[in-house]
């Protein structure tokens, strides 16, 4: 999947590493500024448990 991805910023002109992880916390951050609640985000994500995005969630404000 991160070989494809890969390729897809390449063709896009995107030079930053773009990867599934960087995506998931991209979205990540911007569902939280729109005012998605912690627990559909992490369902969103995959996360096992909440616990683990309510952490991420408060280090990005």
């Amino acid at each position: 999947m991160n070989g494809h991805l890969k390729t897809i910023a390449k063709d896009a002109g995107i030079e930053e590493h773009f990867t599934t992880y960087t995506n998931n916390h991209s979205w990540a951050t911007i569902a939280k500024f729109m005012g998605i609640p912690a627990k559909v985000i992490n369902e969103g994500i995959g996360h096992n448990f909440l616990k683990n995005i309510e952490i991420y969630l408060q280090c990005i404000g």
